[in-house]
């Protein structure tokens, strides 16, 4: 019971442990969550089975060392009245023997004291005998007893010190875990935090008007001011250098259709030799200027 009310603190001071979760995060942590109350649930469902079948062996060990005392109680009992029984069948032939006046008997075994004290004689041995074997059969048992209460106080040790190194593997795994989880969590809440510094930045480049002008008493205003200036600074320049471009565009699409004219005008040129009608420089220099007229 101490073990289970152990793990089910631990559990709930990892539950109701103080870290903000975010939104995105919380299935995951729920789950994780679930995950140790079923495995929790698992140990404690098995350390119950186990605990269950111990006290069994112990009832049935508990049961059979019963009915063994009782048996030799009852053993014991019946060897008293046995031995009762024979004291008092000698005691009444002694009394019959002593009534039966008789002088070959009286001559032979001599008087009925004498006989008497000669039987409770051997009746004091045999109950000395008994009561050796007796305190011996004591001494055996209570040697039992002792050794099987020594086996018990080794498994209960060993059993003891099984359920706490299980108990602190479990709380080992289940920090372990836990710290993962938070690394984790931080490494999101880190991009995150990234996601959104980068997007915050992304709309500031978008919206030209968030760089307004504060008040003069304001004393962020030189830091706000250079940022303008350096944002219009960058958007005319990148102006500049976007008409340059298109300019250069322009310029190289005349220079081509200057030279698709000149080619033309080469082919033409030939195609009139080749019939016959050879052209002359002039009609040459012609057709150039004629080329350059149609770009411009």
């Amino acid at each position: 019971m101490v073990d289970t009310e152990l793990r089910f603190a631990k559990l709930c001071k990892m539950i109701n442990s103080p870290a903000d979760h975010s939104k995105h995060n919380a299935i995951a942590y729920s789950e994780a969550c679930k995950r140790a109350v079923e495995e929790l649930h698992k140990s404690l469902s098995e350390e119950e089975s186990t605990n269950l079948q111990l006290k069994r062996y112990w009832l049935q060990q508990k049961e059979k060392a019963e009915r063994e005392k009782k048996r030799q109680q009852d053993l014991r009992i019946e060897n008293m009245l046995f031995i009762k029984g024979q004291i008092r069948e000698k005691r009444q032939s002694i009394k019959n023997e002593s009534n039966w006046e008789s002088p070959d008997i009286t001559r032979s075994y001599g008087s009925a004291k004498s006989i008497e004290n000669s039987m409770e004689k051997s009746i004091n041995e045999k109950k000395y005998e008994f009561k050796n074997q007796l305190d011996a059969q004591i001494q055996e048992n209570h040697k039992l007893m002792k050794e099987k209460k020594a086996k018990e106080e080794v498994m209960d040790k060993f059993m003891l010190e099984n359920a706490l190194f299980s108990l602190e593997k479990d709380l080992k795994l289940k920090e372990m875990q836990k710290q993962k989880l938070q690394n984790q969590l931080k490494e999101s809440w880190a991009l995150s935090s990234q996601v959104k510094k980068l997007n915050k930045g992304i709309n500031q480049l978008r919206n030209l008007k968030y760089f307004t002008i504060v008040d003069d008493l304001h004393p962020s205003k030189k830091f706000v001011r250079e940022k303008i200036n350096q944002s219009q600074i960058s958007k005319s320049v990148a102006s500049e250098r976007l008409e340059f471009l298109l300019h250069k565009e322009k310029k190289i699409k005349k220079e081509k259709k200057r030279l698709n004219h000149y080619l033309e005008s080469r082919r033409r040129s030939l195609k009139s030799e080749l019939n016959g009608s050879p052209l002359t420089i002039p009609d040459i220099r012609k057709g150039r200027a004629l080329s350059t007229a149609k770009e411009y």
